[in-house]
C-alpha cells in the first residue's frame, strides 16, 4: 500500500477538491467511494487512509476545515505551502512506517515549514525544537553524529513518520510572536489522530516519538503494551 502523493499534478488541489466534492454526493454510502475519482494509483493514501478518517470523524468538519484554509490563504501567508502540506505522505510505504514522530504543528516562519515535521530545507537555520531532538539522539545513540543540516528528508524515507497534530499554521507576524494557535481545533486533529489510529491499529514494532504537550496527549491512543513510546 502507498501513501497517496497529495501534492502532485495528479493528486493535487484540484483532485482533492474533486475528492471532497464526490464525498459531498456520497455521504449517504461512503463505502460507494469510486477511487478513480482521485486517482489511479493502486491502494493510495488518499484512498485508504482518507476513507478511514471519514468513518472515524464527521465529513463536514473536513469539508469546513478546507474552507477555513482557503479563507486564511487569501488574507495571511500560511505554512507549509499547499503543495507541501501532505508531504509526509510521499516518502515512503505506508507499510514501511517503523518510528512516528509527533510534534505539534509546523514552523510558523518564512522558509522553515516544508511537510516534515521538525525538518528545515537544507540553508534554513536549526530551530531551537530540531537541535534538541539531535541534542536527545546523540546521548541514546553511541556515535550519532548530528548532520549539519535540518532537512530530514532521508529519515523520512527510511520509514520515520514525520507528522504534526495540526499541519498549517498562519505565519508569525513579529519576530518570537507565536502564531501556532490559529489553525488548532479546526479539523486537522481528526485528521491527524485518524492516522496515527490506524498506523496503531495495522502496524507492528512502531516506536511513537511523542514531542511537546500536544503530542503527548496523543499517548492514550496507542497501544503501550506492544509499542515503545517516547516522549519529550
Amino acid at each position: 500500500m502507498e501513501w497517496c502523493n497529495l501534492s502532485t499534478a495528479t493528486v493535487g488541489d484540484h483532485a482533492l477538491s474533486n475528492f471532497l466534492a464526490y464525498l459531498h454526493e456520497a455521504t449517504d454510502d461512503l463505502t460507494s467511494f469510486n477511487t478513480e475519482n482521485v486517482t489511479n494509483h493502486h491502494q493510495c493514501f488518499a484512498t485508504r487512509v482518507i476513507s478511514i478518517i471519514f468513518k472515524l470523524a464527521e465529513l463536514l468538519s473536513f469539508l469546513q476545515l478546507q474552507h477555513f484554509l482557503s479563507v486564511e490563504r487569501k488574507s495571511y501567508n500560511i505554512f507549509p505551502p499547499p503543495h507541501q502540506v501532505y508531504a509526509w505522505t510521499q516518502m515512503c510505504d505506508i507499510r514501511d512506517v517503523k518510528v512516528v514522530i509527533l510534534g505539534q504543528n509546523p514552523y510558523h516562519n518564512v522558509g522553515q515549514a516544508n511537510g516534515l515535521s521538525f525538518s528545515v530545507p537544507q540553508g534554513i537555520p536549526l530551530p531551537r525544537s530540531l537541535q534538541n531532538i539531535y541534542t536527545e539522539l546523540a546521548k541514546d545513540i553511541t556515535g550519532f553524529v548530528p548532520p549539519g543540516h535540518g532537512d530530514l528528508t532521508g529519515w523520512a524515507k527510511q520509514g520515520v513518520l514525520l507528522l504534526n497534530t495540526v499541519l498549517t499554521v498562519r505565519q508569525a507576524t513579529k519576530p518570537k510572536k507565536t502564531s501556532n494557535n490559529f489553525h488548532k481545533r479546526k479539523g486537522w486533529e481528526k485528521f491527524t489522530d485518524a492516522v496515527i489510529s490506524w498506523l496503531n491499529n495495522n502496524q507492528k514494532n512502531i516506536v511513537f516519538m511523542l514531542w511537546g504537550s500536544d503530542a503527548q496527549k496523543k499517548k492514550a491512543m496507542i497501544n503501550t503494551v506492544s509499542r515503545r513510546i517516547v516522549v519529550s
